[in-house]
Protein backbone atom coordinates (compact mmCIF):
# COMPACT_ATOMS: atom_id res chain seq x y z
CA UNK A 1 0.00 0.00 0.00
CA UNK A 2 1.07 3.65 -0.74
CA UNK A 3 0.15 5.15 2.58
CA UNK A 4 2.14 1.84 4.82
CA UNK A 5 5.42 3.92 6.19
CA UNK A 6 8.42 2.09 6.03
CA UNK A 7 10.92 1.89 8.49
CA UNK A 8 13.63 -0.13 9.98
CA UNK A 9 14.07 -2.00 13.39
CA UNK A 10 16.64 -3.35 14.41
CA UNK A 11 18.19 -4.27 10.66
CA UNK A 12 14.27 -5.44 9.86
CA UNK A 13 12.84 -3.55 7.13
CA UNK A 14 9.15 -3.21 8.91
CA UNK A 15 5.93 -1.37 8.10
CA UNK A 16 5.07 1.35 11.01
CA UNK A 17 1.89 0.30 12.58
CA UNK A 18 2.04 2.22 15.60
CA UNK A 19 3.89 5.13 17.63
CA UNK A 20 3.83 7.22 20.43
CA UNK A 21 5.48 9.45 23.56
CA UNK A 22 4.94 8.79 27.06
CA UNK A 23 6.64 9.94 29.79
CA UNK A 24 8.30 7.67 32.42
CA UNK A 25 10.55 8.45 35.50
CA UNK A 26 11.10 12.01 34.98
CA UNK A 27 12.03 10.74 31.07
CA UNK A 28 10.46 11.27 27.66
CA UNK A 29 10.08 7.92 25.85
CA UNK A 30 9.43 7.20 22.32
CA UNK A 31 7.63 4.00 21.32
CA UNK A 32 7.02 2.62 17.53
CA UNK A 33 5.90 -0.89 16.90
CA UNK A 34 6.35 -2.64 12.76
CA UNK A 35 5.56 -5.68 11.33
CA UNK A 36 8.43 -6.97 9.58
CA UNK A 37 7.79 -7.62 5.65
CA UNK A 38 10.51 -10.43 4.52
CA UNK A 39 10.06 -12.80 7.67
CA UNK A 40 8.40 -16.33 6.91
CA UNK A 41 5.77 -15.95 9.80
CA UNK A 42 4.60 -12.77 11.13
CA UNK A 43 6.97 -11.11 13.42
CA UNK A 44 6.36 -7.81 14.61
CA UNK A 45 8.89 -5.57 16.46
CA UNK A 46 8.85 -2.96 18.94
CA UNK A 47 11.17 0.09 19.26
CA UNK A 48 11.74 2.01 22.48
CA UNK A 49 14.16 5.12 22.61
CA UNK A 50 14.56 6.88 25.56
CA UNK A 51 15.31 10.51 24.77
CA UNK A 52 15.76 14.16 25.86
CA UNK A 53 13.46 17.32 25.32
CA UNK A 54 15.33 17.72 22.37
CA UNK A 55 14.64 13.82 21.38
CA UNK A 56 18.16 13.15 21.59
CA UNK A 57 19.28 9.63 22.46
CA UNK A 58 20.27 9.33 25.93
CA UNK A 59 21.29 5.19 25.12
CA UNK A 60 20.62 2.68 23.38
CA UNK A 61 17.33 1.82 21.80
CA UNK A 62 15.64 -1.21 23.81
CA UNK A 63 13.97 -3.59 20.69
CA UNK A 64 10.95 -5.72 21.47
CA UNK A 65 10.09 -9.06 19.38
CA UNK A 66 6.29 -10.43 19.10
CA UNK A 67 4.59 -12.97 16.97
CA UNK A 68 1.73 -10.95 17.29
CA UNK A 69 0.75 -7.00 17.18
CA UNK A 70 1.60 -6.17 20.66
CA UNK A 71 -0.97 -3.34 22.48
CA UNK A 72 0.80 -0.57 23.17
CA UNK A 73 0.63 -1.08 27.19
CA UNK A 74 1.98 -4.45 26.36
CA UNK A 75 5.29 -2.85 24.97
CA UNK A 76 5.60 -0.12 27.47
CA UNK A 77 5.11 -2.83 30.68
CA UNK A 78 7.83 -5.01 28.55
CA UNK A 79 10.53 -1.63 28.21
CA UNK A 80 9.66 -1.26 32.39
CA UNK A 81 10.69 -4.79 33.00
CA UNK A 82 13.98 -4.33 31.05
CA UNK A 83 15.04 -0.97 32.03
CA UNK A 84 13.84 -0.86 35.43
CA UNK A 85 16.56 -3.20 36.87
CA UNK A 86 19.09 -1.56 34.80
CA UNK A 87 18.05 1.84 36.16
CA UNK A 88 17.90 0.29 39.62
CA UNK A 89 21.41 -1.03 39.32
CA UNK A 90 22.98 2.16 38.53
CA UNK A 91 21.65 4.40 40.81
CA UNK A 92 22.60 1.95 43.25
CA UNK A 93 26.39 2.15 41.92
CA UNK A 94 28.59 3.49 44.74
Amino acid sequence: MKNEKQIKIDGYKCIKLDEWKTEWKAEKVKYVIGKAEDEEFPSFYAKVQRVNDNDDLIDDDYIFEYDHKPERSAVEDDFIDEWGPVSYTHLRAP
